[in-house]
């Protein structure tokens, strides 16, 4: 059960518009207040904090480290493609054309089918 040691997890918010934001997920669980998160940064269009993703893989990445402790990441794909690029994990995106007709501009696994190729041609 992950409240048994909630000091262990990283809370992130996805940057998708539906999601789940730190401070509700505080309040449906008052027990996670001793993990790890950040208050709001820079907030997107969607009102969400863009950078919550990145910040938090690198610190649960530097805290397993320095502890010689396993990381795994897990979530939804509105935070997985922030996080694999966090980590370095380099794949492809949408094309621009993509994106504009799909109107969503998220980054997800949903959209990592694009051709690089195309967006230089687009430039």
């Amino acid at each position: 059960h992950v409240t048994h040691h909630p000091e262990k997890l990283h809370l992130v918010e996805a940057s998708h518009p539906r999601a789940a934001s730190i401070s509700s997920i505080l309040e449906a669980n008052p027990k996670l207040l001793e993990s790890h998160y950040d208050a709001p940064g820079e907030l997107n269009e969607n009102g969400r904090d863009a950078s919550s993703v990145s910040k938090q893989v690198r610190r649960a990445l530097e805290l397993a480290a320095r502890n010689n402790e396993l990381l795994v990441v897990c979530g939804s794909v509105f935070i997985m493609a922030d996080a694999r690029e966090e980590l370095g994990i380099v794949e492809p995106r949408d094309s621009a054309v993509i994106a504009e007709v799909a109107g969503a501009g998220f980054k997800s696994s949903q959209e990592n089918f694009g051709d690089e190729k195309e967006k230089e041609v687009l430039k």
